[in-house]
Parts: structure tokens; C-alpha cells; sequence
């Protein structure tokens, strides 16, 4: 499995046979997961309440060099398929989208990132804030904010698949598989009760690119400290 650090330790099981990993840069201490096919992938599978509409956010690093089909660096789904969403990189442009079931990925997409599939290492993230009627949608790569619009909410009541490397429609399937390495996929979010403290700012975006960023450099070494996941 590929483990998830955060108090919930909602390990991502490996299906269909082993992933690869191995250090994310010479000498590095990080290690990124690579590996990825449309029978072999990584998902979490236990159910959260994000909301309708939902608050939450989703990040990860990646590299790639491949050019021959979309690839989902990590996408979220709920059970019946209702609601779905993910990052992932254009396979004609090589920019790279935040798609979601409510809204498709037409104005999120082709905003002049250009191609990211140069075999080095970038850092994506989008976000959906909670709103009644209608959400504050945004995209990031390598830390900037690169497009912030209202958009229509989107229902992520009782999301239980957190799928990583791929999409998935409700589970049943896999596809876009990534094809390239992938390292530190974070998913956060909640209830509406306490949906302001689930989804990063801008600055906060800011500073997790800034502070991972020295993590993919040859030789550069990470500890955790402590045996508590809380």
C-alpha cells in the first residue's frame, strides 16, 4: 500500500500486482511511485462527507516525459458516480486541467502553463470551497494561483474512492493512468461545519510548493519525528 500520513491513515491499497518507487532525485530521501496501468493502481476507499457542495482540495507532485494519452495525477469519486473530480495533463497540450463532474475542465484548461510533460519535477493543486448555490473553484501549478472563477457546486457527499495515478467514473473502471512518477498526493476537505478549515489559501498553496520544493533535490534528506500520526 502506499501509506497516507495524515491522522486518518487511509493507506491507498495497491491493486493488481506492485507499483514501483524509488528516490524522487539522486541520493534524495523522498521517493515518488511510478508504475501505473489500467490494472495495476492505487485507491483509498474509505467514505468521507465533503459536502454538497463540496470543500476540499487536491494535490500532488509529478514528472513525466509521456505524450501518448491524458494522465490523472489523482482524482476523487463518489460511489455511484454522481460526483467525480481530478488533475490531470492535457494529452494534446500537455498543460495541465482541473476537471470536475458539474463543471468539465472547458475553462480550466489551455491557461498558457504550457507543456508540463519536460521530465521535471512540478507541483499541482485545485480547490472547490463550500458554497449553498454556487463554489469558488481554483487551480495552482508550482505554487501560483493560475485561475480562480465562480463556478456550480459540486456533490461530494459521501466520496469514497481516492484514486491515485488514475480516474475512475464510480470505481468500476480505471483509466489515465499516469505515466510518469508520482510523489506526495494530499486530499483534504469536510463537512460544511467546518468547511474554512479544509481548504488551503493562497498563500498556504504558496508555502507547501515552497517548503516540499528542496525535497526533490539530488542528496536532500527528510525525517519524520515522533511516532504519532496526530
Amino acid at each position: 500500500s502506499i501509506g497516507d500520513l495524515s491522522h486518518e491513515g487511509n493507506d491507498a491499497n495497491i491493486s493488481g500486482g506492485s507499483l514501483t518507487y524509488g528516490p524522487v532525485a539522486t541520493g534524495a530521501g523522498l521517493v515518488g511511485w511510478s508504475g501505473f496501468t489500467d490494472s495495476i493502481y492505487a485507491r483509498a476507499t474509505q467514505s468521507h462527507d465533503m459536502g454538497n457542495g463540496a470543500a476540499f482540495s487536491f494535490m500532488g507532485w509529478f514528472k513525466t516525459t509521456h505524450t501518448g494519452s491524458y494522465q490523472y495525477i489523482c482524482s476523487v469519486s463518489k460511489a455511484d458516480g454522481t460526483g467525480r473530480a481530478g488533475l490531470a495533463l492535457d494529452v494534446s497540450s500537455g498543460e495541465p486541467y482541473f476537471w470536475d463532474s458539474t463543471n468539465s475542465s472547458t475553462d480550466f484548461i489551455n491557461l498558457s502553463c504550457g507543456d508540463m510533460r519536460d521530465g521535471q519535477w512540478h507541483h499541482i493543486a485545485g480547490s472547490m470551497n463550500y458554497g449553498s448555490s454556487a463554489t469558488t473553484k481554483k487551480f495552482y501549478v508550482d505554487g501560483v494561483l493560475v485561475k480562480s472563477a465562480s463556478k456550480a457546486i459540486l456533490n461530494l457527499t459521501g466520496a469514497s474512492k481516492w484514486n491515485i495515478g488514475h480516474y475512475t467514473s464510480d470505481g468500476s473502471d480505471v483509466n489515465y493512468t499516469f505515466q510518469g512518477q508520482l510523489a506526495l498526493v494530499k486530499f483534504s476537505g469536510g463537512t460544511v461545519a467546518d468547511a474554512g478549515n479544509q481548504v488551503p489559501t493562497d498563500e498556504q498553496m504558496w508555502q507547501i510548493y515552497n517548503e516540499e520544493r528542496p525535497l526533490f533535490n539530488e542528496g536532500a534528506q527528510c525525517n519524520l519525528y515522533g511516532s504519532s500520526a496526530t
